[in-house]
């Protein structure tokens, strides 16, 4: 969505270089992990990532970061 872009990407979207700095790409994977974990959560599969915002799910996640590795769990209230 486009919150996304502008979370992943910070408030100014162009990304001229087309090349994600650390803190782009460790935002990208937040993103991806907590859309995967609701598709998976309500057992659709991933259809459609932009039918939900990454700012819908922050407040029913948990992440954690194990040596690089992200997790994201996502809460089915």
């Amino acid at each position: 969505t486009e919150s996304d872009k502008r979370y992943i990407y910070g408030e100014d979207c162009s990304n001229e270089t087309n090349e994600f700095s650390n803190k782009q790409l460790y935002r990208f994977y937040e993103v991806w992990t907590a859309k995967e974990a609701y598709f998976k959560c309500i057992g659709t599969g991933i259809k459609n990532l932009k039918s939900i915002s990454f700012k819908d799910l922050i407040e029913t996640r948990k992440v954690y970061d194990l040596g690089g590795y992200l997790i994201t769990i996502i809460e089915n209230k």
